[in-house]
């Protein structure tokens, strides 16, 4: 049903770009727009939580060229999509900084004016700041991702990559976290894939690179962005999957109660796809330990069972959740069944044929 929702996006590409240019009625009156200086500006959203409290983030928009920003920020906020606020439910202050002429230069200097503008208006969460661009905004958003490291958070690309970006700054920064969406078809794609191959070589952990099947550089950015809000949720809420999969790892050798208790700690936080794969590896690491450890042990049950009914109670509490678990509580219940009695008469093993009674004549 996904699919065939996005198919229909796919086929409508145009509408959009009509609507971002303005030939269908204005978004919902939710954003506003703010002059900077000589005739540019910026539209903003803010969530009703940001007018009054702190804590939030922002998403610097960059849109394409001859686009309006005003209704490339719409899209964040449901006017153009499935309904969904994403920036109210991220809590994210929107900016989408307006280009001159339409067209995005190298030195434009109205994004961080926009930025800093907003930053000195509202509370907000200096690790919460993320920039994200489409086609041509998207090469300004990389730039600005990673000529100030320290400001951006995330760096988002749509119909477009890191590509272009310096290789001695993607070595600089491997862990910079990166979600480039591209189309299968994008002659800049091979560009994109070089970049995450220096990201990689230089222990980048966060770069991510998707692939849009059957698709050149027109992206269906609704079908994408229910997706992408997943990833900006884990990558958001601050907290470091790659080092916590590492010690979980280097625990396993050490104490794998440890290595379990890392796991469960990565598992209250969002879930981000491929940071799960590698979850799933170490999982199954930490149930082989517990295998390993019940083999052993049950080639002692005959010789002391009451011992190995307590060491898997002990397995059983200790990879709760685990399928050693399960198999640990069923080799538990054949230890405690009872033995069937046998009768003082009939020697264990011994089967009795019943004599025949002569019938009376």
């Amino acid at each position: 049903m996904k699919a065939a929702v996005c198919s229909v996006l796919v086929l409508a590409l145009l509408a959009p770009l009509a609507i971002v240019r303005g030939e269908d009625p204005p978004p919902r009156p939710k954003s506003f727009r703010v002059d900077l200086s000589e005739g540019l500006g910026y539209w903003c959203y803010v969530p009703e939580p940001c007018k009054t409290g702190g804590d939030c983030g922002v998403l610097l928009i960059l849109d394409s060229e001859g686009t309006e920003p005003a209704r490339m920020l719409a899209r964040f906020t449901g006017a153009y999509n499935d309904g969904r606020n994403y920036l109210a439910e991220m809590k994210w202050i929107g900016i989408a900084p307006e280009s001159r002429e339409g067209k995005w230069r190298p030195n434009d200097v109205t994004p961080m004016k926009a930025l800093t503008d907003v930053i000195g208006k509202y509370a907000i969460n200096m690790q919460r700041i993320h920039v994200w661009g489409f086609e041509g905004g998207g090469g300004v958003a990389a730039m600005l991702g990673y000529s100030r490291p320290d400001i951006f958070k995330t760096v988002v690309t749509f119909a477009s990559s890191i590509g272009e970006i310096d290789p001695g700054l993607l070595k600089k920064h491997p862990q910079k976290r990166v979600y480039m969406v591209m189309g299968e078809k994008d002659k800049a794609l091979k560009q994109a894939d070089k970049a995450m191959k220096v990201i990689k070589k230089a222990g980048g952990r966060y770069a991510r690179l998707r692939s849009v099947s059957g698709m050149d550089a027109a992206i269906p950015i609704d079908c994408e962005l229910p997706a992408l809000s997943s990833w900006y949720e884990a990558m958001d809420c601050g907290f470091d999957y790659a080092e916590a999969l590492d010690e979980a790892t280097r625990k396993l050798t050490i104490s794998v109660e440890d290595a379990i208790r890392i796991v469960a700690d990565v598992e209250k936080h969002p879930r981000e796809d491929e940071f799960w794969l590698e979850l799933a590896h170490v999982k199954e690491c930490i149930n082989r330990k517990g295998e390993t450890n019940l083999i052993a042990l049950l080639a002692k049950a005959q010789s002391a069972p009451e011992e190995v009914k307590m060491k898997l109670l002990e397995i059983e509490k200790i990879f709760a959740g685990y399928p050693v678990a399960i198999r640990a509580q069923e080799e538990l219940k054949k230890l405690s069944a009872p033995v069937p009695s046998t009768s003082p008469s009939q020697p264990p093993g011994k089967i009795e044929t019943p004599v025949a009674t002569p019938t009376p004549k």
